[in-house]
């Protein structure tokens, strides 16, 4: 078996983009595909009508050039229609969903893309449509193949350990200035 990193790049209405990088473990790179265009169903389910994925791309990360692009025609746009009233978010506020692996292992996700139907203030808050999407992507992400990954030694020829996510672990809300990385300390910098 081989672990697979897969990629998919977002953009905003007002032009912000981001990307969120999975790993996944599978028998080759035809199967890594397939599980990248499975994955980006559950995700475009939680990303609003006005924001979209414009790429999506899966790699050996043991085999330098071993990549495949997805099938789709791109962009896609969210399927995730904003209640009445609610606005997006810009993409600097995200849930982090925490999945935990072997101890002490464990591995964060930043989901971008949220309307103010789902986030208020730094919490989230409950919204039919957007929780069951969120659930089925959390299951998916726990139940199936994929990995946390670990820095053993730092770059710049950094060597990883990967082990598999069994659990959920906590769901939070981060903010953060433009152009500066989530979960930073409060403070001067």
């Amino acid at each position: 078996m081989a672990n697979f990193r897969l990629s998919y790049f977002f953009l905003s209405p007002n032009s912000e983009g981001w990307s969120e990088n999975y790993y996944w473990q599978g028998a080759d790179i035809t199967s890594a595909k397939a599980e990248l265009d499975s994955l980006l169903n559950l995700r475009k389910a939680m990303l609003p009508t006005t924001f979209e994925v414009v790429g999506a791309r899966a790699s050996d990360v043991s085999v330098r050039g071993n990549v495949a692009f997805s099938n789709n025609v791109f962009p896609i746009l969210g399927t995730y229609t904003i209640p009445a009233g609610a606005v997006a978010l810009e993409a600097n506020t995200a849930i982090v969903q925490q999945f935990l692996a072997t101890a002490p292992r464990y591995a964060k996700f930043y989901l971008r893309g949220l309307t103010s139907a789902v986030i208020h203030g730094r919490s989230k808050v409950a919204e039919a449509t957007f929780d069951t999407a969120f659930n089925a992507w959390k299951t998916a992400v726990a139940g199936g193949a994929f990995l946390a990954r670990h820095r053993l030694t730092p770059p710049p020829h950094a060597t990883y350990s990967y082990s598999p996510m069994t659990n959920f672990g906590s769901t939070l809300v981060s903010a953060r200035k433009p152009g500066r990385p989530f979960d930073l300390l409060r403070g001067r910098r």
